[in-house]
């Protein structure tokens, strides 16, 4: 298998995209509770998203209680490369909460997330993907 390298084009393509769709979904936000503008500062979501992108991440694995933004950086860094997304959520009805959101807020990265919830259905078979205390 040949070495990765760092792309630096891909790490600011992902970092400019995820920054963009936070602000906008900031300001949409903030066009719902007030009429002031708001600026959203960089955080660690957009250098993840950075920092996956540029070394070409292919598969990208979340493990999160709901959709949150770090959902959406990641899902821009597959897309950035042409990989995909799994998120693992801890139900059924979350995983359909979060796809509704996805489709609705994010429609543009709803082909690149996969969500499933905490247990895989095989034939037959209904495993646990994390062992619970």
């Amino acid at each position: 298998m040949e070495d990765e390298k760092w792309c630096p084009q891909a790490a600011m393509k992902a970092y400019l995209c995820t920054l963009h769709l936070c602000r906008e979904s900031v300001r949409g936000g903030a066009e719902r509770s007030s009429s002031r503008s708001v600026v959203a500062e960089p955080e660690c979501m957009e250098f993840i998203s950075a920092l996956a992108a540029g070394n070409g991440a292919r598969l990208i694995v979340e493990i999160a209680s709901k959709t949150t933004p770090l959902t959406v950086a990641l899902a821009v860094a597959a897309k950035q490369t042409g990989g995909q997304m799994v998120c693992i959520l801890p139900t059924q009805q979350q995983v359909e909460r979060c796809k509704g959101y996805i489709s609705i807020r994010y429609p543009d990265l709803k082909d690149v997330i996969k969500m499933t919830s905490m247990f895989i259905t095989w034939p037959g078979y209904t495993l646990p993907i994390l062992a619970r205390s």
